[in-house]
């Protein structure tokens, strides 16, 4: 089984490799869901606005779901 630290290490690069962000990409949450065996991974980042690039820049999240047996992500969600 993968500790938190790897889990947050997978998501972190599964979202920097899909979608090209390299700055200011954090680490916000970690939680460990029993029922499905996953750390649910919240990712921050800094989201340009569709309306305005690089110049109204807001804070963003995606929840990743990491499979703690392999460490492999399931998926990735926008947080509302």
């Amino acid at each position: 089984m993968i500790e938190a630290k790897d889990a947050a290490y997978s998501a972190a690069k599964y979202f920097v490799d899909i979608t090209g962000y390299t700055e200011k990409v954090t680490i916000e949450e970690v939680e460990f869901d029993d029922n499905t065996n996953c750390w649910l991974i919240t990712v921050g980042y800094l989201a340009e606005s569709e309306i305005i690039p690089l110049v109204k820049r807001q804070k963003a999240y995606k929840v990743f779901k990491i499979d703690a047996n392999n460490g492999d992500v399931l998926s990735m969600k926008l947080r509302g």
